[in-house]
């Protein structure tokens, strides 16, 4: 009798230890719940919201919630201007994407989002915020290799392709679809990606690479070998037309828009070269150099931008001066024309930390104002819609966009050493 009562206490003792664990367990599990506001990870809230724009197509994105009693999503905006968020849509609960069409270019909306259920609605997410528009970036990390697809304000990423392992030099080709990469180190190449990020193509071995530029009218590409193949054009699929080794010592490269030539500049001749669309040297720019770094040029006015050590030069479509930069610089390392003013950004470099500035000229020449901060700036994009600037502060490991008249605006932050950004409609 005594062995059949302590078998029974044994046994409702393990059933009532059996309980408690369960009910600790269903307690735990409550937190689990992602619209529990106790959840550690999501405070009761949807997550994962991301949004990203291509021209006037504005697309959310977050993470799917599996819950039996979830009827759907709340997506709330807030356009510039406006003082608070107003309910726009909802969406199923299967759905966990949402897509704004015909947004308006240049007006920055924020958008926010709940889950809802019968009598229940979830606390609203974090905000985020964007800025459509018609163009679009891409830039090369140094570190990771990759290259990054950007929207039109710089702040989200839109695409990443690991397709390259040393990228230093990239160029958009908008109307084929193609971005082409020169490489440095490690066995340096042309290649070229789609807009998608896929199709990886290499086509030829660079030995020296030190610049490319696109001919947007037939997609074809000239490359500057300092070391054997000299200035080199392949066509738009990659095959190489020609190469002329008379020329190993060019340091920058540019399609003229207008007249399909090819400028560059001679670091051992210190002159400005001005080849024809076969690679035969047409003419010579009517200056000499100090110490050449970069070239652009305006695709609108036709004009030419010329970085030469402690000054910028302006050059008509003849190679003809037309105007010296008022201010002087420790040393011009990057431009890049604006379309929209006419004027030029650049990079005026200097060696201690921190202390490069990003500068904007007029169209004459004149400064019209600087931005400091900068440790090692490796490139920089003027946007031709817009007129900010996109630079690459490889120092600081980030992008920063300045808007046309000097702010300092939010930018992409999720890379390590970015060494080269193009921007382009």
């Amino acid at each position: 009798m005594l062995n059949f009562i302590k078998g029974r206490f044994a046994a409702v003792v393990l059933c009532c230890s059996f309980v408690i664990i369960l009910l600790t367990g269903c307690s735990d599990r409550a937190r689990l719940n992602p619209l529990d506001p106790k959840n550690p990870n999501t405070q009761g809230r949807p997550t994962g919201l991301n949004v990203i724009s291509m021209r006037d197509t504005v697309q959310l994105q977050w993470d799917r919630i599996d819950l039996r009693d979830l009827s759907g999503f709340q997506i709330y905006r807030q356009l510039q201007g406006e003082t608070s968020f107003s309910p726009i849509a909802q969406t199923p609960p299967g759905i966990s994407s949402y897509r704004e069409v015909r947004a308006k270019f240049d007006t920055t909306r924020s958008y926010r989002l709940s889950a809802l259920a019968p009598n229940f609605e979830s606390p609203l997410t974090e905000a985020v915020t964007i800025t459509p528009g018609p163009t679009f970036s891409w830039v090369a990390d140094g570190r990771s290799g990759d290259l990054i697809k950007l929207t039109h304000d710089g702040r989200h990423e839109i695409l990443r392709s690991g397709a390259f392992f040393s990228p230093f030099r990239l160029q958009i080709d908008a109307q084929r679809g193609y971005v082409w990469v020169l490489e440095e180190f490690h066995g340096s190449e042309l290649g070229r990606v789609d807009m998608n990020g896929r199709n990886v193509r290499r086509f030829d071995r660079i030995d020296g690479p030190a610049d490319l530029a696109v001919d947007k009218s037939d997609g074809s590409v000239w490359v500057a070998d300092t070391l054997a193949n000299g200035l080199m054009k392949f066509n738009s699929d990659g095959t190489r037309a020609m190469k002329n080794e008379a020329y190993k010592k060019i340091v920058a490269l540019a399609v003229h828009p207008q007249t399909r030539e090819v400028w560059a500049l001679s670091r051992d001749s210190l002159r400005v070269f001005i080849f024809s669309q076969t690679g035969a040297l047409r003419r010579r720019a009517n200056l000499s150099l100090q110490r050449p770094r970069d070239i652009d040029i305006d695709e609108r006015t036709g004009k030419v931008w010329v970085a030469d050590g402690t000054r910028v030069i302006r050059l008509d479509a003849q190679g003809n001066l037309e105007t010296l930069s008022s201010p002087t610089f420790r040393f011009v390392y990057r431009l890049s024309a604006d379309e929209v003013t006419g004027g030029c950004w650049l990079i005026d470099y200097s060696t201690a930390a921190g202390d490069s500035r990003i500068v904007k000229l007029a169209p004459d020449g004149a400064l019209r104002f600087s931005t400091t901060g900068f440790d090692i700036p490796e490139s920089l994009a003027a946007n031709p819609h817009d007129g900010s600037c996109l630079v690459a502060d490889f120092g600081n490991n980030r992008l920063v966009r300045i808007s046309a008249n000097g702010q300092i605006l939010e930018a992409y932050g999720r890379i390590s050493f970015p060494v080269e950004v193009d921007t382009t409609l």
